[in-house]
């Protein structure tokens, strides 16, 4: 498991080739188990301070937290170019470009954007129920595409994108097989 993280994180700007269904899942698992511990971290750090209120109009603290959030801010960013390589990889294994990607990134940005929107209070309650229910719909076909990412075979096959990563394995499992059926008839 650590492995797999540690490849791809050395693969960053890596876009070529292709990458196993292992891989793109083995990144997700471990992106979301970081993610949790900063922010555990965070939360942690803003509930020790914050009951003393001493500390929170101080500018040490302010500081302090500003600081946190941009370590918070540049891992983010960090994880998104790695998001960006190994999905592109993912889609190269589904003999897909990986320019398909922009499907789930852009819309992400936009709904941002009116998040925001309705944070400042500029949509009126019935526009602010439309843009939830887009953005749930936008969310399931979102759990969709991660489904077919997660879940779908790659391509048997070197494609245009480069050789198979599971070339090796599909020529060792079917003589293994072999060797299993002969041992069983021998008994």
């Amino acid at each position: 498991m650590k492995d797999w993280f540690i490849y791809i994180r050395q693969n960053i700007f890596n876009h070529e080739g292709r990458a196993r269904r292992s891989e793109f899942v083995w990144f997700q698992i471990m992106n979301v188990l970081s993610q949790i511990v900063f922010l555990s971290m965070l939360i942690g750090i803003i509930l020790i301070t914050f009951p003393s209120n001493l500390y929170l109009n101080s500018e040490p603290y302010a500081y302090f937290v500003v600081g946190v959030l941009s370590l918070i801010f540049i891992y983010q960013l960090w994880m998104f170019l790695v998001y960006l390589g190994v999905t592109t990889r993912r889609l190269h294994d589904l003999g897909w470009s990986g320019w398909w990607q922009l499907v789930i990134v852009l819309p992400t940005i936009v709904i941002s954007i009116f998040l925001m929107i309705m944070q400042t209070g500029g949509v009126n309650h019935r526009e602010e129920r439309i843009y939830l229910s887009l953005i749930a719909l936008y969310a399931l076909f979102v759990f969709g595409i991660f489904g077919i990412l997660f879940f779908k075979e790659g391509k048997i096959g070197a494609n245009q994108y480069g050789e198979d990563p599971k070339a090796e394995e599909r020529i060792v499992q079917p003589f293994s097989e072999q060797i299993v059926e002969e041992n069983s008839v021998n008994r």
